[in-house]
């Protein structure tokens, strides 16, 4: 049997209270994951080997303050002995969640960009994910051209079309 393949998705830092509990730190990315899947465990790597720990509790799931609580970690002391341990995750299930998030926006690729004034901006050529956010890649004006996918600045998706009409921000055209 092969040997998972693994991706560092946060650490932890220190305790957090009396009872086992540790604050983790994430990558965005993974925030996004855990705001739409509660795993059962993750890996911690003590020593350069990965040990599962299983997951009892995660609380206020954000970049600052998650705090995480393990099974059979319930008091100070062995949290103390988890401190500064980096976090990790089966590589392919964080792949196979990035490129599910990428299908989302995917088929805009061969669309036409417009403005809110009905000014063609140009073909866009491609989506550029990010782990914050998805980008429209275009070429305007002979240069590259990447604008924010925000569902608050598309006002029109026209399918049959094939038009994207977007409010862009002042300035954007610019830069």
């Amino acid at each position: 049997m092969p040997t998972p393949n693994y991706c560092k998705v946060g650490f932890l830092t220190k305790p957090k209270g009396l009872k086992g509990a540790l604050r983790a730190s994430f990558e965005d990315f993974f925030i996004d994951y855990l705001s739409e899947h509660q795993p059962d465990h993750i890996f911690v790597s003590i020593r350069g080997q990965f040990a599962p720990y299983f997951i009892e509790n995660i609380e206020n799931v954000d970049s600052n303050n998650t705090s995480i609580k393990f099974e059979d970690i319930d008091t100070i002391q062995d949290a103390n002995k988890l401190q500064n341990s980096s976090l990790y995750f089966k590589e392919e299930l964080v792949l196979e969640y990035i490129q599910g998030e990428e299908e989302e926006w995917a088929f805009l690729v061969d669309y036409t960009l417009i403005d809110d004034r009905d000014q063609i901006i140009g073909k866009i050529e491609g989506i550029v994910y990010l782990p914050q956010h998805e980008l429209l890649q275009l070429n305007y004006e002979n240069r590259e051209l990447l604008i924010p996918i925000h569902e608050d600045m598309i006002h029109i998706i026209d399918e049959e079309a094939k038009i994207i009409q977007m409010d862009l921000p002042d300035g954007l055209l610019e830069l």
